[in-house]
């Protein structure tokens, strides 16, 4: 979880206000806003931009759409390109300023773009990062927090920003 902010347990007496890269299997990379019962987002206000079919009942990102949906509930990824149960995954997050890049196994899953604190209707550009486990026996390994200044080139190539 990114851009967390508030206090612990507006969102189901749990977690902070954030932003979700979800980590659970057959669910990797797909994206949840979790904002609890005391934010009430300013009405037409697109709490993030999501690329896909606006129309269709499930919500998915699809990079080869032009439309975008606003992304409040649950967003499922792209592809699931998970490895086989047991297998280590790799996951990466990429976030600059209010866009985001999920991305599984070396494989794009899912663009956020233009996220809006929902509190302030401003760029949600910064927050914390939450670690969770989805209520199922899950381990993290190796995880590396580096700062950049632009997403790197195999995003560039691949993603198309607003």
């Amino acid at each position: 979880m990114y851009h967390s902010y508030g206090a612990y347990g507006r969102f189901w007496n749990t977690w902070k206000t954030c932003l979700e890269f979800q980590v659970q299997e057959t669910d990797l990379g797909d994206f949840i806003a979790l904002l609890g019962n005391s934010v009430k987002p300013k009405v037409g206000v697109p709490l993030v931009e999501i690329r896909g079919d606006s129309k269709a009942p499930k919500k998915q990102y699809n990079p080869n759409f032009e439309t975008y949906f606003d992304g409040k509930g649950y967003i499922g990824a792209y592809t699931e390109p998970q490895a086989p149960h047991g297998n280590w995954n790799h996951l990466e997050l990429y976030v600059i300023g209010n866009n985001a890049v999920h991305v599984v196994n070396g494989e794009v899953v899912m663009v956020v773009e233009n996220a809006i604190n929902p509190e302030t209707n401003k760029p949600l550009v910064e927050g914390q990062i939450q670690i969770q486990s989805e209520a199922a026996e899950c381990y993290y390994k190796n995880m590396v927090i580096t700062p950049i200044k632009q997403f790197p080139k195999f995003i560039r190539k691949q993603v198309r920003f607003k």
